[in-house]
């Protein structure tokens, strides 16, 4: 997690809606600063410093507003 601050490192592994709530905006300044891939590697980061419980809250977040909005398209899924 380059560049991220101390205070936010410990507040994203703290978890609960702080916790949340940064995971979520780091996702969306990186998709807007480096499109895709940017997803790709903070969810490769982020991801597994939230706890378990809050891991499990934001998988099931993405999915209902993925299912929600989905138009019949399918995902782009980089690696």
């Amino acid at each position: 997690m380059t560049d991220f601050s101390t205070e936010m490192t410990q507040k994203l592994k703290a978890g609960g809606e702080e916790g949340i709530k940064i995971f979520l905006g780091m996702a969306r300044m990186l998709r807007a600063n480096s499109g895709n891939q940017g997803i790709v590697e903070w969810v490769q980061a982020g991801f597994p410093a939230l706890p378990p419980k809050d891991q499990q809250i934001v998988l099931a977040l993405l999915l209902d507003s993925y299912l929600e909005h989905e138009t019949g398209g399918e995902a782009v899924i980089t690696q």
